[in-house]
């Protein structure tokens, strides 16, 4: 979850598929809707929700990036098909972005 640390939870997900030393990609089920989880080594996880046929999809993009043995930064980008969202969050979402 993006807004409280204590919802966070492992990602349970389907069989790998296109499991290699490059990474693998996975279907999942999540209480948004269906999806699937990508990981491309060696720093790209990328998730995707489907909210369904009449919804909008998001993406949940991270990087992690090395920084000492150990260690790493984390980069997300959330990402909303907003063109898709319903009007008050469409519109909020729109306004908050376009200045």
């Amino acid at each position: 979850t993006i807004s409280r640390r204590s919802k966070a939870a492992p990602i349970s997900f389907g069989a790998l598929e296109n499991f290699s030393h490059t990474g693998f990609t996975a279907v999942r089920q999540t209480a948004g809707g269906p999806g699937r989880l990508t990981f491309r080594a060696p720093l790209l996880v990328l998730a995707e929700t489907h909210r369904g046929p009449d919804s909008y999809s998001d993406w949940n993009v991270v990087y992690a990036v090395p920084t000492e043995p150990g260690r790493c930064r984390l980069l997300v980008r959330v990402v909303f098909e907003v063109s898709k969202l319903p009007i008050p969050l469409k519109w909020v979402l729109s306004f908050a972005f376009t200045k």
